[in-house]
């Protein structure tokens, strides 16, 4: 009889390897089957159901993974792997303030788990409870010198609570076959609060013999939970630049990894030079990947025609959002304060004859940090544009390339 016993229970076991190397392997709806034919013959298997729940959370069944860590805690309420898991699923699903409880629970039951404290922290820092987390990591350390998760944790904390930031950048574009070459430079500060985050930025342009200053604010005031605003305005008395620049667009997160928006630019160059865009954005996440499509559509005061563009960008992400690999492609009629070229001296006439009628754009971002305080984002991109000066127009090959620096603190 005792030996029919190990036996049976040798099968389960060799039953459960099975389901393990299914779910590790990416197969995880066979993987459910085998622990379902487990769990009927023994619901009290905790270990089986825990799988079975990861396997459901690994395949976003948040929903359906929770259930099968509630009833693994039915049986064992002190069990540490399935108050992390359950804690891991409520993070996934940005309910920070649910991971740091199940985290907390798990803690009551096993006050030196390091594991479990190292996911309080992690809910702690996307609370904003700064000092709470950096509490919790000295407690980690006290109990493991070694603490191997903490550094990561320790260079994302720093990160958070680093609320300032200032940086320069400068960018080159050429024009071949007009020998033009223009140059881009802004000097920035930002800072970012609960609410809000603002950028004040100060741009010069060294275009042929003009040049100009730009003063320019980016806000970002949240609306809602899954919602935020891009505020923008920037003004100028120099030619090389709009005398008004405004812009709009609101974000919302969209279920199923996707982030959309919609919104306008306004720019007032004088009398009928004026240009209106309509824009808006779909954002799609794939792991660390993110596909980014943003359409302009462009309404002609004179001409009172409407021109359409479109940029499509792919983002590697390699760690976080400030450490990425991009390539952008583009097509279209691409209106910005580029369209005028020329500088001081020309007629009113004369500068708004200038267009850009149709482009064709490739280009590539690679954006580092270095010890999450220094930021270095390097771009370079090439353009085939149809460029229209009177009644002529040609195309022309347009180089630009760009390095910008950031320092948070």
């Amino acid at each position: 009889m005792v030996m029919l016993f190990s036996t049976t229970w040798a099968q389960v076991d060799s039953l459960f390897g099975v389901a393990k190397n299914f779910a590790f392997n990416g197969e995880r709806e066979k993987a459910r089957i085998i622990c379902d034919s487990i769990l009927n013959k023994s619901p009290e298997y905790t270990d089986v159901r825990l799988l079975k729940g990861r396997t459901y959370a690994w395949d976003s069944k948040r929903d359906s993974a929770r259930l099968e860590y509630y009833k693994v805690l039915v049986y064992d309420s002190s069990n540490a792997e399935t108050w992390g898991a359950l804690s891991d699923v409520e993070y996934w699903d940005d309910l920070y303030n649910k991971s740091l409880i199940a985290a907390d629970s798990g803690i009551l039951y096993h006050p030196k788990n390091t594991d479990l404290m190292l996911k309080r922290v992690r809910a702690l820092i996307d609370l904003s409870r700064f000092e709470d987390a950096r509490n919790t990591l000295r407690a980690i350390k006290q109990i493991d010198t070694s603490c191997t998760g903490c550094k990561p944790l320790e260079d994302k904390l720093y990160k958070a609570s680093a609320l300032s930031n200032t940086g320069y950048g400068f960018t080159a574009e050429y024009f071949a076959g007009l020998d033009r070459l223009l140059m881009y430079h802004f000097v920035q500060f930002g800072h970012k609060s609960p609410k809000n985050s603002i950028i004040l930025r100060i741009n010069y342009n060294q275009r042929d013999q003009s040049t100009g200053f730009q003063p320019e604010i980016d806000m970002y005031p949240t609306v809602s939970k899954n919602a935020y605003l891009y505020v923008n305005y920037g003004f100028s008395i120099y030619d090389v630049f709009p005398r008004h620049r405004l812009g709009l667009e609101l974000y919302h997160k969209i279920p199923r990894g996707f982030e959309g928006s919609i919104g306008g630019r306004y720019m007032d160059f004088g009398t009928n030079s004026r240009v209106y865009i309509i824009t808006g954005s779909l954002t799609k996440y794939l792991g660390n990947y993110a596909i980014i499509f943003r359409p302009f559509i462009t309404p002609d005061e004179v001409t009172k025609k409407v021109s359409q563009s479109g940029i499509l960008n792919l983002r590697k992400y390699t760690l976080d959002a400030d450490n990425f690999i991009g390539l952008t492609v583009g097509a279209g009629f691409s209106p910005d304060q580029r369209i005028f070229l020329t500088g001081t001296g020309v007629t009113e006439e004369r500068r708004t004859s200038i267009y850009f009628l149709e482009s064709y754009r490739l280009g590539l971002m690679i954006s580092k940090t270095f010890n999450f305080k220094h930021i270095i984002i390097a771009d370079f991109d090439y353009r085939y544009q149809e460029l229209k000066i009177g009644l002529s127009s040609q195309f022309y090959n347009t180089y630009s390339g760009g390095i910008s620096y950031r320092y948070r603190f």
